[in-house]
């Protein structure tokens, strides 16, 4: 099963320092003075821009359960849970790519099956995987705390993760160790 995800690699600009958003609340608050029902939170929210100035490819988005700017970043995982994934692209244009995904091959939002059912949960297992799998790619590879804002850099370092992770899986299938697979560093060290 092929399972198609997107994701965001956080960047490092000035609209993800938590002193800008104060910044934008410090902006929002004369105006509470002046109206009692303005929300100073809201205004600062809306006086965010959609795109970081340093670079347009970076936009606000919703990722790891937080409000950051980010560039977008697509993935084609096995989700059997071998963590073996394969790189999209990442979007650059101005409006970015969008894939229309028929409501019956879209899972999170149209699942067609019983929650509490066995299949559901075979598929919400494979779900997991491919999350893990992301996860992979971001923190154990490095690319999540990257110091750059560079698109171009960005896409070079998540096809030079996704090209080590793919060779993790080649040299534990060698060393007869599918566990080493998902452990880079252990497997260097063996």
């Amino acid at each position: 099963m092929l399972i198609y995800d997107t994701t965001g690699i956080e960047s490092y600009v000035a609209e993800n320092n938590p002193k800008y958003l104060g910044k934008m609340a410090a902006q929002s608050k004369p105006i509470a003075k002046i109206d009692p029902t303005f929300d100073p939170s809201r205004g600062a929210a809306a006086l965010l821009p959609k795109a970081a100035a340093s670079n347009p490819a970076i936009k606000q988005q919703y990722i790891n359960g937080h409000f950051c700017y980010a560039q977008k970043a697509s993935v084609i995982a096995n989700g059997l849970g071998n963590r073996s994934p394969r790189l999209k692209h990442i979007c650059s244009s101005k409006y970015g790519r969008c894939v229309y995904v028929h409501q019956n091959k879209n899972l999170r939002l149209y699942p067609g099956i019983a929650r509490d059912s066995l299949e559901f949960s075979k598929t919400y297992n494979c779900r997991t995987a491919v999350e893990r799998s992301i996860n992979t790619l971001k923190v154990t590879l490095g690319i999540a705390n990257r110091k750059t804002s560079n698109t171009l850099s960005t896409k070079a370092d998540l096809f030079l993760a996704g090209i080590v992770q793919l060779l993790c899986i080649v040299l534990a299938h060698k060393l007869h160790d599918k566990n080493l697979a998902r452990r880079p560093r252990k497997l260097i060290a063996a």
